[in-house]
């Protein structure tokens, strides 16, 4: 056999054995005057020591949204002075109950005289975080029940949803004692303020602002005090704009404390508050169907009201559902 054959053999050997490759360093005193062939052997080797290269691999697919939106848009109220509240809609509007948890009243407070504009007004501020927005102002020392929202019907009631909106307190913005921002509640929900739910009453919740917190503000059948329960999270800052985003999802049957209201600002979550939306029989459960768009100082006594003239600006607002 020659040598340079036996040489060859040896590599194939060599390349057989893997993890035990003998390198061609030490073959290379043997492989005197073989330059060319040991150059062409050497490439080849090398060809067959790397293997194929890896193929890259494919891109996986994006995954399926779990939610998708189900009401969209922004906030124009054509501000009257009418006891009613008086809301602008474009035809792309969702529908709008009046006033106060969907009743047509006023909520006059005794021995005040009106129109509320003496209290509260509101502007429309074009291309606001590119919605439409809206700038709400409450006079120093505005009577604390005095409410601007109302109730807005959202196309189903869902198991499962998310509620986004865009929001800004001006730098100027008195906090007080406290206040009530947007929420959201399951349907024919009865426990919008001062209630002790029982299992069939409904839930709602949102958040409140504080000095110097915000608070989740729950009603649930399992809360014990008058008011809304809740925990306590960093407030956002003024003179910027700020996303809140709540999501809610029902309790899995009446027994089960697997239902939550979490808080996000700005993608970030704020708050987690595990709660029960419903109890003691299945017949009460009840999808969150409304948006509770409310925002007023209080408290409903002397000492909630603003201490100067304060301005908030809402945008635009998202509400998604998860995809069937």
């Amino acid at each position: 056999m020659s040598t340079l054959e036996e040489i060859v053999n040896q590599l194939i050997d060599a390349i057989s054995e893997k993890g035990k490759q003998k390198t061609l360093i030490e073959l290379e005193p043997r492989l005197s005057g073989l330059e060319e062939e040991v150059s062409m052997l050497r490439s080849a080797i090398e060809e067959i020591l790397q293997g194929e290269p890896e193929p890259e691999p494919e891109p996986e697919p994006e995954p399926e949204p779990r939610f998708i939106t189900v009401l969209e848009g922004d906030f124009h109220p054509l501000w009257t002075q009418d006891p009613q509240w008086k809301w602008y809609r474009d035809g792309s509007f969702p529908s709008w109950n009046y006033g106060y948890n969907g009743t047509k009243t006023d909520e006059r407070i005794p021995g005040q005289s009106w129109p509320r504009s003496e209290f509260i007004s509101a502007r429309d501020v074009p291309n606001f975080n590119g919605a439409n927005g809206t700038a709400i102002t409450w006079k120093q020392g505005s009577d604390p029940r005095v409410r601007w929202g109302g109730v807005m019907a959202l196309p189903d009631a869902y198991d499962e949803i998310v509620f986004s909106y865009d929001i800004m307190f001006d730098d100027n913005w008195d906090f007080n004692k406290g206040g009530k921002l947007p929420g959201l509640a399951t349907k024919d929900s009865k426990v919008i303020a001062g209630t002790i739910p029982t299992c069939s009453d409904g839930w709602s919740g949102r958040n409140m602002w504080g000095d110097p917190n915000f608070v989740s503000y729950v009603y649930h059948p399992d809360k014990t005090i008058k008011w809304g329960d809740g925990n306590q999270f960093p407030r956002p800052p003024r003179g910027v704009v700020n996303t809140i985003t709540y999501h809610a999802k029902l309790n899995s049957s009446a027994d089960a404390k697997d239902g939550f209201f979490k808080t996000f600002i700005n993608g970030v979550e704020a708050d987690n508050f595990p709660c029960r939306m419903y109890c003691g029989s299945e017949s009460y459960r009840r999808g969150f169907n409304a948006v509770t768009w409310q925002i007023f100082y209080g408290g409903n006594s002397a000492g909630w009201e603003p201490r100067r003239d304060s301005t908030v600006t809402f945008g635009g607002y998202k509400v998604l559902a998860p995809k069937s």
